[in-house]
């Protein structure tokens, strides 16, 4: 039964984030001559949509395990955090084009993913790998952001 019971909530958690990460596609736009003219970081593209898929697999598999682990219901609410922040981040830097906000919306996740981290190295130490995933993900995707800044920062005002 512990087994159905983790399948069970996995679904639900790959289903919240399907949901979502719809919701996100909507919100990048990489053909806009706003986002054609800016000046990238050479390691920018390379890895990001690999790390981008599974970050959205790791968050279910979080939410999963929070729902599971009465210790790790806390960390429920960070996660939905995490979500909306991000949703805020692709609509901030895509359409809006501000690319002095959407990194400090990206400073606030990191700090948000370390917080996750923490709680789950003390609860589960397998899926405290996986939130490390998303903590180095979030400091990578901060660090592109920063990189765009300073490459942009003539044009960009």
């Amino acid at each position: 039964m512990d087994s159905y019971k983790r399948i069970l909530l996995l679904s639900i958690g790959l289903v919240i984030i399907l949901f979502l990460s719809s919701i996100n596609a909507l919100l990048v736009t990489t053909n806009s001559i706003w986002f054609q003219n800016l000046a990238m970081p050479s390691f920018s593209v390379t890895l990001h949509s690999f790390c981008t898929l599974a970050s959205y697999y790791f968050i279910a598999i979080l939410l999963a395990e929070g729902f599971y682990k009465k210790g790790l219901h806390k960390s429920l609410v960070l996660l939905f955090f995490i979500i909306i922040l991000n949703m805020a981040w692709c609509g901030c830097f895509f359409r809006l084009h501000d690319i002095f906000f959407s990194f400090i919306i990206l400073l606030v996740i990191t700090f948000l993913t370390i917080i996750i981290s923490l709680i789950y190295a003390k609860n589960t130490q397998c899926v405290f790998l996986i939130a490390l995933f998303l903590c180095i993900y979030y400091i990578y995707l901060a660090n592109v952001n920063l990189q765009l800044i300073i490459l942009n920062f003539p044009s960009i005002l």
